[in-house]
């Protein structure tokens, strides 16, 4: 009886200490800090963002909450609704970023009558003439392919307007074009809210969204930081890509003196911001330009690079490889398990000057069945490069009713309706000088 009773006594005790070590464990895990992670802009320099990321996944150090502006938001964004680091740098190393930032199409989507004119001109830019005055674009570029190249990247998000329902809630930042106070995009169109933090003012044309012309964030707040304590992060870890001011002898002409003006007042801001960080990763990545995307391999290097240098500091928000496993499996499961996308119906958000049927006959659609998006991308292209429209989206919405719709989205263009095109010919053949004309 007494061994009965002594062995008894005995896993009582082990019992307790069971639970009392089970006990410890989730309080460990509920004490874990919550970890943000901000992510400025910086064009091509952000790739650098990239090499952070392998080194904070590598070892284990969980994300809980993202904000990023331009770039970073692109790249945050991907990260927070289940893209692999890999997966990413994939996107960045193989996408070629200079078609993305050019509108022209080829010359097989071209209607006939202007092949001639691409093949001939280089580069060409296009004025409008209404009611006894020019009119100019909104920007260099319209921003048409580099909608499409978002709402392929995330489409399969489409469902969900709330990005603090993301795997990992995020966050991206624009400038309000009128005020030029910053707005925080935490909810609606994923794709729109990052071409809007990433609408450089000048070069890419602007975005509407909820009555507000919006442009790139980087102009008001370009590493979001205070919306990560907002949202409940105790340890905030900030990656600054930012462009370096020029020196002295670097400011002798007047794009580099418009550039530093505005690096001044970004830069100020941005101090401001890292102030609040608990960690701050600078790549060095010199002088290096935003628009270097040659040398994208390298870049995400020195990110690597960089974050290696604070394994100390990052170590001691590293979690073990159950916790880690647990936490990937969530982050990347809707992604990996995503369904195809279909539509129950097709429509087109227009205006009284756009020939709905011109639209509708020229997209391939049947309901209910999976959207072939190469195929729904090759439509729009042949639909803009008619001429008429600024940018052709589209976009799936689900109604009260859980039916899904297919928008199509035609801007017209707000310099028209009358055009002059300018073109830069430049004959290796003939003459070995640029020529400028016009062309109607």
């Amino acid at each position: 009886m007494g061994r009965i009773f002594s062995s008894r006594k005995i896993n009582t005790r082990q019992l307790w200490l069971l639970v009392l070590l089970a006990a410890f464990h989730i309080a460990v895990v509920e004490a874990r800090p919550k970890v943000g992670l901000a992510l400025s802009g910086g064009g091509a320099r952000a790739f650098a963002h990239v090499g952070v990321l392998k080194v904070l996944e590598e070892n284990r150090i969980p994300i809980d909450f993202i904000t990023g502006t331009s770039m970073g938001a692109f790249i945050g964004a991907l990260y927070a609704i289940g893209y692999s680091v890999d997966e990413i740098e994939d996107i960045v190393l193989k996408s070629d970023w200079v078609s993305i930032f050019n509108d022209d199409l080829s010359r097989r989507k071209s209607i006939f009558h202007k092949k001639d004119d691409h093949h001939r001109y280089l580069f060409d830019f296009e004025i409008g003439y209404s009611q006894g005055e020019f009119k100019f674009p909104k920007g260099v570029v319209s921003g048409h392919r580099l909608g499409l190249f978002l709402q392929d990247l995330t489409h399969f998000m489409y469902d969900e307007r709330d990005f603090s329902r993301f795997p990992l809630p995020f966050c991206a930042y624009a400038t309000d074009l009128e005020n030029g106070n910053p707005v925080p995009l935490n909810h609606g169109s994923l794709w729109e809210a990052l071409y809007a933090s990433m609408a450089y003012p000048g070069f890419v044309s602007p975005i509407e969204i909820d009555g507000h012309q919006l442009i790139d964030g980087y102009f008001s707040k370009n590493i979001p930081i205070e919306t990560l304590r907002d949202v409940g992060a105790d340890f905030v870890i900030a990656v600054d890509v930012s462009t370096p001011m020029f020196g002295k002898n670097d400011t002798r002409n007047l794009i580099s003196i418009a550039g530093q003006s505005v690096s001044i007042l970004v830069k100020r801001a941005t101090s401001e911001e890292l102030q609040s960080a608990d960690l701050v990763l600078s790549p060095d990545l010199g002088n290096r330009s935003s628009l270097d995307f040659v040398s994208s391999k390298e870049t995400i290097s020195v990110g690597r690079e960089t974050a290696e240098k604070y394994l100390i500091q990052l170590g001691e928000l590293r979690v073990d490889q159950d916790a880690y496993k647990e936490y990937s499996t969530v982050r990347t499961y809707r992604k990996k398990h995503a369904m195809p996308v279909s539509a129950d119906q097709i429509g087109i958000k227009q205006n009284d000057k756009i020939n709905k049927k011109f639209v509708l006959t020229r997209v391939q659609f049947r309901p209910g069945e999976p959207i072939n998006f190469k195929q729904l991308r090759s439509d729009l292209d042949d639909i803009y490069g008619w001429g008429d429209f600024e940018r052709v989206e589209y976009d799936i919405q689900r109604d009260e009713s859980s039916l899904d719709h297919l928008i199509i989205r035609p801007l017209e263009k707000s310099w028209g309706p009358n055009y002059f095109r300018f073109g830069i010919q430049f004959d290796t053949e003939a003459k070995s000088t640029n020529e400028v004309v016009g062309l109607v």
